[in-house]
């Protein structure tokens, strides 16, 4: 992503999830079906995250997302 600055024309990197860490929703809504996620691995500005429901009859599924638009819903923490 590219910020302007002024004049100045700025490469911003996005800040890449860490693997194995438990992630939230940012609003944290109750009514969210998901109870976090946990990056499986981070390559080519993509994410892979495994995600947790509440309901545990639930089965745990896999999503692949690019890292800004997973930082865009997440926040590290449980």
């Amino acid at each position: 992503m590219k910020l302007k600055i002024g004049n100045w024309l700025v490469k911003v990197e996005p800040v890449l999830p860490e693997v194995g860490v438990v992630y939230h929703h940012k609003d944290r809504d109750p009514h969210d079906m998901i109870s976090h996620v946990v990056p499986q691995w981070v390559e080519d500005g993509h994410v892979r995250y495994a995600k947790f429901y509440k309901d545990p009859s639930i089965k745990t599924a896999m999503e692949t997302c690019p890292v800004a638009e997973f930082n865009k819903w997440f926040r590290k923490g449980a």
